[in-house]
């Protein structure tokens, strides 16, 4: 439907007179929806100048034509001008009668690369969109999305690091609570890491992060929320396929299609990963008595080759059911393999018997991990705006196994070989149900309400075997097990906010009952063991507006981290025959405090967050590491007494050239951990920092080029550090075919300058870890875009608060 934007016009003779025509993408030939088409006598030279000349305007409609009508006799031109797209001028033609009709055939109107306010660039969505209690990261200003997957995408967001695993840092914490499209994913559960990995980058919208989140979300995660919305159904139809190669052995690829007409949308995307990581390990261990004498050495030194092949696939639809309701009904599925051949040279020094050993490892491991889940989502609207009601279910599993066969020839004392097999296998079942009701109840004011449901079961076998002289496989009874854990969560949560003036508050409250039952099976006795809780999570946000674009926040949640099932399993779970991670079935769940004071102030080219934030932690969790029998390393979970960690962060996005854009940010930090309950200092702290650097650049209307830079420092342990990391990344991407597709060169720790090392210190034991992994990663890639919508959708400003959504024509004017 074409909208009239209407003018009054005086003096004139009623006319019949029209013109028309089409506005389409001069490189691509597409229609251009929704473009302001204005006719202005050809007097008015200077457009700017509306008021003083007669002039009359129409928006084109979704194909790109438009008609103006009732046009008297003269003289005129017709401008059109598209956020995104250079303003055109037609040239001037005439009215001579009342019933003339002037067709201006195909008008085409070519893209700019003027840029707008902060770091946007006309007609594209900006690289951050910023509030003080969240962070929103555009992965598709990002080059790196391109080639890479969502972990490297997350290096380059504002208070997130990665580690030498792939796991996920957020303000210092690993533990956080990671959703997909602003829902808990089942994808998430046993491996969020492998997952992460294997998202490819493209199929993403935005990324949001939230530091400090509300009662309304489930309290899990100490860090705060980091929530990856995929991309979703356009007007029309749309798609792209993407391809990459690297070196390595490395290989990608991505499908994502969308259709959406009449309220009914359709999504979908698939992507597959291939990945090599060739490495080396260098473990050094020094077992002491206490008193600084050394007991034995350790020392291992091992090659291998990580083999990775991931396949991931979600889509969705959304339909209708009835007035001011719709329903979704989506999907998501994930396939791992993955192989693991390693060899390793070990030499041991046992000062006691004045005993050397040494022997040479050959391990092979394959292994899958395999995840789905479906969930369906029902939303009514009442007639009363912000009057809703939401109800979600999901159902989803996993299955995961690890198939380790170890080789160990020795050649001191005496030559033997020993060959162990170990067999991990884990899997089970997951339910989640969610209500939520919002309500205005007068002014500003507004209530909320919600129930969340989750229950879930993981079942977890070790079988372990040894060949005996005769060649037969012999169960090892010790270290064969099953364990089975349930966690059940039930909570209510309510939440009231309000508006006046100038201020604002949240103010929210979450009750929670977990039931945690253990169930220890191992020939010849069960155990059961529960670890029921029942707790309370408050929330309250102030905010204050002292401006335009500028606002003060004050922040607090209680939060919590749960232990998952490998932290309560307490049966070993062997790496290799020397080494083995051990749960605690009694363990109890870390409560954080947290706290946080920021500030926010926008100008035109420039814009401002720095914040104060403060965790305060009750039986914090750690890993504690010790030598058990003879020569086994073993990694156990227990609660501190308290963790306080406070620190200072800021982001800074700046445009004060045309062609670059500037983002930095930095995190500095103060961390304090007691371990005293653990027989450790009850006063080791740490400063620690981390900064980025993200610039990119636009050097042609079709070149464009991006470099990031990160540093982190050192990092804290109750039983020593992790080094400092520093990485180097570079980008570039050239658009051909009228920008229907792009070529892009991404090049990954440019410097190979990434070595984690890792250092535990303690009376009893003394271990340096490091890992020299082959982080350098080159890929060469291919994007091409197809379909109705291409280029022509007109962007908007970004929803802090629910979605991004697809622009919209501005509303009607009134005469």
């Amino acid at each position: 439907m074409i909208k009239i934007i209407s003018y009054p016009v005086l003096g004139q003779e009623a006319s019949n007179a029209s013109v028309s025509g089409k506005v389409v993408d001069y490189y691509s030939g597409e229609p251009l929806g929704f473009t302001t088409v204005v006719i202005y006598d050809s007097e008015a030279e200077d457009s700017s100048k509306v008021a003083d000349a007669w002039n009359k305007g129409v928006f084109s409609d979704s194909l790109g034509t438009f008609q103006i009508k009732g046009i008297p006799i003269g003289e005129y031109f017709v401008q059109i001008s598209f956020m995104g797209f250079e303003t055109k001028r037609t040239k001037k033609f005439s009215i001579e009668n009342k019933d003339e009709q002037i067709d201006l055939k195909v008008i085409n109107l070519e893209e700019s690369v003027e840029f707008l306010s902060g770091v946007e660039v006309t007609g594209e969505k900006s690289t951050y969109n910023l509030n003080i209690d969240r962070k929103i990261y555009n992965v598709e200003k990002d080059i790196m999305s391109e080639t890479g997957s969502v972990t490297e995408i997350l290096n380059n967001i504002p208070s997130v690091s990665i580690d030498y695993n792939g796991r996920v840092s957020l303000r210092g914490t690993s533990n956080i609570n990671f959703f997909i499209n602003g829902r808990p994913s089942a994808l998430m559960r046993a491996n969020p890491t492998a997952y992460l990995q294997s998202i490819p980058a493209n199929s993403i919208e935005y990324i949001e992060v939230i530091t400090n989140p509300s009662a309304r979300y489930r309290p899990d995660g100490a860090g705060g929320i980091i929530n990856i919305v995929l991309k979703g159904a356009a007007d029309g139809w749309e798609g792209s396929v993407q391809g990459n190669v690297g070196n390595l052995s490395r290989y990608t690829g991505n499908v994502d299609l969308s259709y959406s007409k009449n309220d009914i949308s359709v999504f979908g995307n698939y992507g597959f990963r291939h990945t090599t990581t060739p490495q080396d390990i260098t473990d050094i261990r020094t077992e002491k008595d206490g008193n600084g004498n050394v007991l034995n050495d350790f020392n291992r030194k091992t090659e291998e080759n990580y083999k990775e092949f991931s396949n991931i696939l979600n889509g969705g639809v959304i339909f209708p059911m009835g007035e001011g309701s719709s329903l979704e009904i989506s999907g998501e599925y994930f396939h791992l393999g993955a192989d693991n051949n390693s060899t390793g040279n070990t030499v041991t020094s046992d000062k006691e018997s004045d005993e050397d050993s040494e022997f040479t490892t050959d391990r092979i491991f394959k292994g899958f991990e395999e995840e789905w889940q479906m969930a369906a989502a029902f939303e009514h609207e009442f007639e009363e705006e912000d009057h809703t009601l939401a109800i979600e279910a999901a159902f989803g599993r996993y299955d995961e196994e690890e198939d380790n066969y170890f080789d160990e020839k020795f050649t001191l004392p005496e030559a033997r070989q020993d060959i162990t097999h170990y067999l991990i296998k884990k899997g089970g079942p997951i339910t989640e149900l969610a209500v939520e009701y919002a309500n205005p109840i007068g002014g500003d004011r507004e209530i909320e309400l919600g129930y969340f449901g989750e229950f879930l079961s993981d079942y977890i076998s070790n079988i372990s075997e040894f060949k005996d002289s005769n060649g037969r496989w012999i169960t090892d009874f010790n270290r064969t097990n099953f364990f089975d854990f349930r966690q059940n969560i039930n909570a209510v949560w309510t939440l009231f906010s309000q508006e006046i003036d100038a201020f604002s508050f949240s103010a929210g409250l979450r009750a929670e009952q977990v039931n945690i039952t253990s169930k220890l099976i191992q020939e010849p006795t069960d155990s059961i063991i529960p670890n029921d809780y029942f707790k309370f999570y408050p929330s309250l946000h102030l905010t204050y507006e002292l401006g335009d674009n500028e606002q003060i926040q004050l922040n607090y949640s209680k939060r919590v981290n749960r232990a998952d099932s490998d932290e309560h399993n307490p049966f070993p779970e062997y790496d290799d025959p020397r080494t083995r991670e051990v749960g605690n079935p009694h363990i109890k769940p870390e409560i954080i405090h947290s706290l946080e004071l920021g500030y926010s102030i926008e100008k035109e080219n420039f814009s401002f967050i720095p914040a104060l934030y403060y965790r305060h932690k009750l039986g914090a969790f750690t890993e504690i590491r010790e030598i058990v029998e003879d020569s086994v390393l073993q990694t156990s979970f227990s609660n501190l007494d308290v963790e306080k960690a406070g620190g200072l962060e800021f982001v800074v996005t700046s445009n004060m050239l045309d062609w670059v854009g500037l983002n930095f940010s930095a995190n500095f930090f103060y961390s304090k951990l007691d371990a005293s309950s653990l027989g450790y200092s009850s006063d080791l702290s740490q400063f620690n920092w981390d900064a980025k650097l993200a610039a990119n650049f636009t050097i042609t209307k079709t070149t464009y080029a991006q470099l990031n830079a990160y540093y982190r420092s050192s990092r804290l342990t109750p039983q020593g550090r992790f080094e400092p990391v520093p990485l180097f990344n570079l980008g570039f991407r050239q658009d051909i075919f009228r920008k229907r597709a792009s070529l892009s060169l991404t090049i990954s720790d440019v410097f190979s300058s990434v070595e984690w090392e890792s250092i535990s210190d303690t009376p009893d034991l003394y271990q340096k870890t490091i890992y020299g992994r082959n982080s350098q990663i080159i890929y060469l890639g291919f994007t091409y875009r197809f379909g109705e919508t291409i280029q022509r959708k007109k962007p908007a400003d970004l929803q802090f608060e629910d979605e991004i959504e697809a622009g919209k024509p501005p509303p009607e004017e009134e005469e």
